[in-house]
């Protein structure tokens, strides 16, 4: 038995659609923010017979990966995911989308690694200019105080 069933908690209806503002809302971003990934071509939302916007789960499970991609991923590699799915909505570019993200991922973990080495040479340069100054600070108050 499950839970719902023992406190009778009302099962929501799937929803086949959704608005902007629903959306925006679900998921903490503005409709700005979602118009802005349709213009990227990352979102094809269809249009309700007032000319309303109108997404589907897809469009809307897009907009989730989106968002969580978007911290190690740039746009366009995005929609270039998107676009082998598109192009082979079956097993194939299930497959081909694994072989195209394992190597984006591998030229990220470079990148990543690169900006390491050069924030970690930034930092004992910075480190060594702080002791520098630290060297000046003690100096100029032993000068003020042997007055």
């Amino acid at each position: 038995m499950t839970l719902d069933k023992v406190i009778d908690i009302p099962k929501k209806p799937l929803k086949d659609s959704f608005s902007i503002g629903e959306l925006a809302s679900e998921l903490g971003t503005t409709t700005r923010t979602i118009r802005y990934y349709e213009e990227c071509g990352l979102i094809s939302p269809q249009r309700s017979d007032g000319n309303q916007r109108r997404y589907s789960r897809k469009e809307r499970g897009r907009l989730k990966l989106i968002f969580r991609a978007k911290e190690a991923f740039t746009l366009d590699e995005i929609k270039e995911l998107f676009g082998i799915y598109d192009a082979h909505p079956d097993k194939l570019g299930e497959q081909q989308q694994f072989i195209q993200l394992h190597q984006m991922m591998q030229r990220k973990i470079a990148q990543i690694d690169k900006q390491m080495e050069e924030l970690t040479k930034l930092r004992s340069e910075v480190q060594s200019a702080l002791e520098d100054v630290r060297a000046k600070i003690w100096i100029g108050e032993e000068t003020s105080t042997n007055k």
